[in-house]
């Protein structure tokens, strides 16, 4: 059985955090969630998409910067 951490009352396997990043949840280079504290959020590079529920709830963002790895925002 893989490890499963527990953040923000989200569930993730370890392997899926890019960068030891916390405030992401991305699966297979896909932005799966954003579970940051929102303010100005900048996507970590090698992310290729951004799913469509990623910034669900997310009511502080103020700036969100996509870096050019990203060719599709569901």
């Amino acid at each position: 059985m893989k490890p499963v951490m527990f953040i923000d009352k989200i569930y993730f396997q370890k392997e899926n955090v890019m960068e030891n990043n916390l405030e992401f949840i991305i699966k297979s280079a896909v932005l799966v969630h954003y579970c940051g504290p929102g303010g100005d959020v900048a996507i970590p590079k090698g992310v290729t998409e951004i799913g469509g529920n990623a910034f669900d709830g997310c009511t502080n963002l103020t700036k969100v910067t996509i870096p050019e790895s990203v060719n599709e925002i569901e």
